[in-house]
């Protein structure tokens, strides 16, 4: 058994219901993300997509920064290895504040070894296992490919065949993930999760799931920022009454964005930072924004943008920035190989 973590520092008194960060008129204007059965879900969260650079204190800190910030809602996955840091942040919190779990907005993800009905239900069960929950409020497929587990170490992300392709235990187009599907309907059923939705998913795969689900996805998340707008992708799940959830809203903060005289004008408009700017702008368009950080004063920045707004002519200019590739594809974070296989959703003609 592994042995527990202690965070090192001292935790102070948190309360938020009595944060008043997610009220007033500049947060009332954004879109109402409100599910069947009445949770409200933030317009931010935090991200936490896996870095092996950091230990495990300071795993624990990040999320403890975030929810003493006032954060809500947080986006965790199996693949991050993780979400053990997440739960004992939360136990720590719940000993010591008046903080509880029903507080938080947790989500979960089911990786693409585990695409089969029993695995993905049992993916489910690792999560929480970890998480030291009763239930998830989310729970995702991460991907749709689908990958030959490894034998021995569930761990073990990706498997290759000897021509360096990532293996997969369904050679056809549109199986795995619909399996995997079956899997989260029954972990939603059973009250392991409360909701149920997709990431990474083009319009094609979304609609097969539609046409097979008992339980329909109420969230997909996509990359979504102002140097990739994902517009066709993102208004279709909109308008298919799922909300959009945008992982790395800020484009990693990489320099085309970090240095766009576009974001920059409008930020010293409003004396704010591009990354205020960049997020308030995905959230007026009606989108959930999940900008990962592990320092608690960008957590605060972050969190900021919802204390202005920006108006249509900002809004305006942001939507005619020049648009780049995708931040997240092969050979930058996911392997090189990927696109070879039969259900990768980034390909050119595939409505993404």
């Amino acid at each position: 058994m592994t042995a527990p973590i202690i965070y090192e520092d001292t935790i102070e008194s948190i309360d938020l219901i009595d944060d008043n960060v997610l009220v007033g008129p500049n947060y009332d204007i954004l879109t109402k993300h409100i599910m069947p059965g009445g949770l409200e879900v933030p317009p931010i969260g935090l991200g936490s997509s896996d870095d092996l650079k950091k230990n495990d204190n300071q795993k624990i800190s990040q999320f403890l920064n975030a929810i003493e910030s006032g954060y809500r809602l947080i986006d965790t996955a199996y693949k991050y290895d993780n979400q053990r840091h997440l739960g004992l942040a939360i136990r720590q919190l719940m000993d010591t504040t008046n903080i509880t779990r029903n507080d938080l907005i947790v989500v979960t993800k089911v990786w693409s070894t585990f695409h089969t009905r029993e695995r993905a239900f049992e993916n489910v069960k690792m999560e929480l296992q970890d998480l030291q929950f009763d239930y998830s409020d989310f729970g995702l497929i991460h991907y749709p490919i689908s990958i030959t587990p490894h034998e021995s170490n569930p761990r073990e992300y990706f498997t290759y065949s000897a021509n360096g392709s990532i293996q997969t235990p369904y050679p056809q187009r549109d199986v795995g993930y619909l399996e995997a599907w079956r899997g989260l309907e029954a972990a939603e059923r059973l009250g392991l999760v409360k909701y149920i939705g997709l990431a990474n998913f083009n319009i094609h795969q979304i609609k097969r799931i539609l046409s097979v689900a008992v339980v329909k996805p109420v969230v997909v998340q996509v990359e979504c920022h102002p140097l990739y707008r994902n517009d066709k992708l993102t208004n279709w799940i909109k308008a298919h009454n799922m909300s959009v959830m945008c992982y790395s809203p800020l484009r990693k903060c990489s320099p085309e964005l970090v240095n766009n005289n576009v974001l920059q004008e409008v930020a010293d408009k409003h004396k704010r930072t591009v990354y205020q700017v960049s997020l308030r702008w995905n959230m007026q368009r009606g989108h959930i924004v999940i900008p990962r950080s592990f320092d608690k004063h960008h957590q605060k920045e972050n969190l900021d943008s919802l204390n202005f707004a920006l108006d249509q002519q900002d809004m305006d200019k942001i939507n005619a920035i020049p648009q780049l590739q995708k931040i997240i594809y092969p050979g930058n974070l996911l392997p090189i190989s990927m696109p070879s296989h039969p259900d990768y959703p980034f390909g050119e003609d595939d409505d993404n």
